[in-house]
Protein backbone atom coordinates (compact mmCIF):
# COMPACT_ATOMS: atom_id res chain seq x y z
CA UNK A 1 0.00 0.00 0.00
CA UNK A 2 3.30 2.64 0.90
CA UNK A 3 4.71 1.36 -2.59
CA UNK A 4 1.18 2.46 -4.28
CA UNK A 5 0.41 5.47 -2.20
CA UNK A 6 4.14 7.07 -3.40
CA UNK A 7 4.04 6.00 -6.76
CA UNK A 8 0.77 7.72 -7.57
CA UNK A 9 1.14 11.42 -5.40
CA UNK A 10 3.88 13.61 -3.81
CA UNK A 11 1.08 15.30 -2.19
CA UNK A 12 1.72 12.88 0.46
CA UNK A 13 4.38 10.10 1.74
CA UNK A 14 3.51 6.95 3.04
CA UNK A 15 5.86 4.80 5.35
CA UNK A 16 5.90 1.51 6.93
CA UNK A 17 6.46 1.74 10.95
CA UNK A 18 7.50 -1.02 12.93
CA UNK A 19 7.51 -1.83 16.54
CA UNK A 20 6.21 -4.17 19.21
CA UNK A 21 2.75 -3.87 18.47
CA UNK A 22 3.33 -4.45 14.64
CA UNK A 23 3.68 -3.10 11.55
CA UNK A 24 2.37 -0.01 11.14
CA UNK A 25 1.06 2.58 7.58
CA UNK A 26 1.58 6.25 8.26
CA UNK A 27 0.93 8.53 5.42
CA UNK A 28 2.40 12.20 6.05
CA UNK A 29 1.34 15.35 3.81
CA UNK A 30 3.89 17.71 1.59
CA UNK A 31 2.14 20.04 2.82
CA UNK A 32 2.09 22.09 6.21
CA UNK A 33 0.19 23.81 8.24
CA UNK A 34 -4.11 23.72 7.91
CA UNK A 35 -3.41 22.73 4.04
CA UNK A 36 -1.78 19.37 5.09
CA UNK A 37 -4.23 18.23 7.40
CA UNK A 38 -5.13 15.06 6.28
CA UNK A 39 -8.31 13.13 6.62
CA UNK A 40 -8.70 8.81 5.11
CA UNK A 41 -11.96 8.00 3.79
CA UNK A 42 -12.97 4.54 2.52
CA UNK A 43 -12.63 1.44 3.60
CA UNK A 44 -9.80 -0.95 3.64
CA UNK A 45 -9.29 -4.74 4.89
CA UNK A 46 -6.98 -7.30 4.62
CA UNK A 47 -7.12 -10.60 3.07
CA UNK A 48 -9.11 -11.68 6.71
CA UNK A 49 -11.66 -9.74 5.97
CA UNK A 50 -10.23 -7.29 9.36
CA UNK A 51 -10.64 -4.26 8.82
CA UNK A 52 -7.51 -1.33 8.71
CA UNK A 53 -8.63 1.35 10.57
CA UNK A 54 -6.92 4.74 10.11
CA UNK A 55 -6.23 7.37 13.12
CA UNK A 56 -5.16 10.88 13.10
CA UNK A 57 -1.70 10.75 15.22
CA UNK A 58 -1.07 14.65 14.62
CA UNK A 59 -3.68 17.28 12.69
CA UNK A 60 -2.57 19.59 10.25
CA UNK A 61 -2.07 23.06 12.31
CA UNK A 62 -0.88 26.25 11.44
CA UNK A 63 1.73 28.28 13.54
CA UNK A 64 0.08 31.35 15.58
CA UNK A 65 2.47 34.16 16.72
CA UNK A 66 1.03 37.65 17.59
CA UNK A 67 3.73 40.86 16.32
CA UNK A 68 3.14 44.07 17.87
CA UNK A 69 -0.51 43.00 19.27
CA UNK A 70 -1.44 41.98 15.69
CA UNK A 71 -2.34 38.30 15.46
CA UNK A 72 -0.70 36.23 12.53
CA UNK A 73 -1.51 32.99 11.14
CA UNK A 74 1.11 30.90 9.12
CA UNK A 75 0.88 27.60 7.34
CA UNK A 76 4.73 27.45 7.65
CA UNK A 77 7.27 27.74 11.08
CA UNK A 78 9.04 30.02 8.59
CA UNK A 79 7.18 33.51 8.43
CA UNK A 80 8.24 36.25 5.94
CA UNK A 81 6.88 39.25 5.17
CA UNK A 82 5.56 40.15 8.57
CA UNK A 83 7.93 42.21 9.35
CA UNK A 84 9.73 43.88 6.39
CA UNK A 85 12.94 42.49 5.77
CA UNK A 86 13.00 39.88 8.22
CA UNK A 87 12.02 36.10 8.22
CA UNK A 88 11.25 34.21 11.47
CA UNK A 89 12.08 30.96 12.42
CA UNK A 90 9.20 29.51 14.73
CA UNK A 91 11.16 27.04 16.83
CA UNK A 92 9.25 26.34 19.96
CA UNK A 93 6.32 27.52 21.69
CA UNK A 94 6.79 30.41 24.09
CA UNK A 95 4.03 29.84 26.73
CA UNK A 96 3.17 33.16 26.37
CA UNK A 97 6.07 34.88 27.21
CA UNK A 98 6.68 37.35 24.94
CA UNK A 99 9.60 37.40 22.57
CA UNK A 100 11.63 40.78 21.70
CA UNK A 101 13.30 41.27 18.55
CA UNK A 102 16.24 43.32 17.91
CA UNK A 103 16.64 43.77 14.01
CA UNK A 104 19.82 45.61 12.95
CA UNK A 105 21.80 45.39 9.59
CA UNK A 106 24.19 42.36 9.11
CA UNK A 107 27.34 44.91 8.85
CA UNK A 108 29.51 41.70 9.46
CA UNK A 109 28.52 39.70 5.85
CA UNK A 110 29.01 43.11 4.09
CA UNK A 111 32.33 43.66 5.70
CA UNK A 112 33.34 39.86 4.46
CA UNK A 113 32.44 40.42 1.04
CA UNK A 114 34.10 43.80 0.75
CA UNK A 115 37.66 42.73 2.25
CA UNK A 116 36.83 39.62 -0.26
CA UNK A 117 36.44 41.87 -2.72
CA UNK A 118 39.28 43.48 -2.07
CA UNK A 119 41.45 40.45 -1.94
CA UNK A 120 40.46 39.34 -5.15
CA UNK A 121 40.44 42.58 -6.96
CA UNK A 122 44.68 43.10 -5.51
CA UNK A 123 45.19 39.77 -7.01
CA UNK A 124 44.59 40.41 -10.53
CA UNK A 125 45.84 44.10 -10.36
CA UNK A 126 49.34 42.78 -8.93
CA UNK A 127 49.13 39.80 -11.73
CA UNK A 128 48.83 42.96 -14.21
CA UNK A 129 51.10 44.74 -12.57
CA UNK A 130 53.67 41.85 -12.76
CA UNK A 131 54.07 41.84 -16.27
CA UNK A 132 55.55 45.66 -16.16
CA UNK A 133 57.70 45.67 -13.79
CA UNK A 134 61.10 45.87 -14.99
CA UNK A 135 64.83 46.04 -13.07
CA UNK A 136 66.63 49.08 -13.31
CA UNK A 137 69.02 47.52 -16.26
CA UNK A 138 65.95 47.27 -18.00
CA UNK A 139 65.13 43.42 -18.17
CA UNK A 140 62.83 41.40 -16.08
CA UNK A 141 59.63 42.51 -17.40
CA UNK A 142 56.95 39.62 -18.13
CA UNK A 143 56.13 38.49 -21.48
CA UNK A 144 52.83 40.44 -21.79
CA UNK A 145 54.74 43.71 -20.74
CA UNK A 146 53.90 44.87 -24.58
CA UNK A 147 49.83 43.66 -24.81
CA UNK A 148 47.95 46.94 -25.47
CA UNK A 149 45.19 44.30 -24.24
CA UNK A 150 46.35 44.35 -20.82
CA UNK A 151 47.05 47.87 -20.61
CA UNK A 152 43.52 48.76 -21.70
CA UNK A 153 42.38 46.00 -18.88
CA UNK A 154 44.59 47.55 -16.20
CA UNK A 155 43.44 51.02 -17.24
CA UNK A 156 39.46 49.59 -17.19
CA UNK A 157 40.32 48.24 -13.90
CA UNK A 158 41.98 51.27 -12.31
CA UNK A 159 39.07 53.38 -13.57
CA UNK A 160 36.00 50.99 -12.30
CA UNK A 161 37.83 50.88 -8.90
CA UNK A 162 37.55 55.03 -8.71
CA UNK A 163 33.93 55.02 -9.46
CA UNK A 164 32.03 57.92 -7.63
CA UNK A 165 28.54 58.54 -7.56
CA UNK A 166 27.06 62.44 -7.00
CA UNK A 167 27.35 63.38 -3.13
CA UNK A 168 23.97 62.59 -1.72
CA UNK A 169 24.79 62.44 2.20
CA UNK A 170 26.40 59.01 1.97
CA UNK A 171 29.17 57.32 0.68
CA UNK A 172 30.19 58.65 -2.81
CA UNK A 173 33.53 56.16 -3.52
CA UNK A 174 35.21 53.54 -1.95
CA UNK A 175 37.55 56.02 -0.36
CA UNK A 176 34.24 57.04 1.58
CA UNK A 177 33.86 53.36 3.30
CA UNK A 178 37.20 53.46 3.74
CA UNK A 179 39.11 51.35 1.14
CA UNK A 180 41.85 53.69 -0.24
CA UNK A 181 44.04 53.05 -3.61
CA UNK A 182 47.73 52.48 -2.86
CA UNK A 183 50.07 53.73 -5.74
CA UNK A 184 50.69 50.51 -7.37
CA UNK A 185 46.72 50.24 -8.21
CA UNK A 186 46.23 47.65 -4.99
CA UNK A 187 43.50 49.03 -2.46
CA UNK A 188 43.86 48.34 1.33
CA UNK A 189 41.13 48.54 4.03
CA UNK A 190 40.86 51.31 6.94
CA UNK A 191 38.39 48.78 8.63
CA UNK A 192 37.41 51.44 11.84
CA UNK A 193 36.56 53.48 8.65
CA UNK A 194 34.70 50.87 7.36
CA UNK A 195 33.01 49.97 10.52
CA UNK A 196 32.12 53.79 11.19
CA UNK A 197 30.36 54.02 7.84
CA UNK A 198 28.39 50.57 7.91
CA UNK A 199 27.20 52.07 11.66
CA UNK A 200 26.15 55.41 11.03
CA UNK A 201 24.96 55.40 7.68
CA UNK A 202 23.93 51.74 6.60
CA UNK A 203 21.32 52.55 4.14
CA UNK A 204 23.62 55.26 2.41
CA UNK A 205 26.66 52.58 2.19
CA UNK A 206 23.50 50.02 0.55
CA UNK A 207 22.88 52.83 -1.67
CA UNK A 208 26.22 53.55 -2.80
CA UNK A 209 27.10 49.79 -3.39
CA UNK A 210 23.61 48.66 -4.98
CA UNK A 211 21.56 51.02 -6.84
CA UNK A 212 20.60 49.75 -10.18
CA UNK A 213 21.52 52.43 -12.52
CA UNK A 214 24.73 54.28 -10.44
CA UNK A 215 25.65 51.95 -7.41
CA UNK A 216 29.31 50.57 -7.81
CA UNK A 217 28.47 47.41 -7.94
CA UNK A 218 26.01 47.84 -11.54
CA UNK A 219 29.30 49.93 -12.80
Amino acid sequence: IAAAINTQTKAVRASVINDANGARLAIVSAATGVPGNLTVTGSLHRTDTTAINFTQAVAGLNAVLTVDGVPISSTSNTVSGVISGVTLSLSAPTGGTPVILKVAPDTSSITTALNQFVSTYNTAITAINTQFHMNSDGSGAGPLEGDGSLRDAQATLLGAISHAVAGIGGPVNLTSLGINMNNDGTLSVDSGALSSALSSNFSGVQSFLQTVSTGFAAN
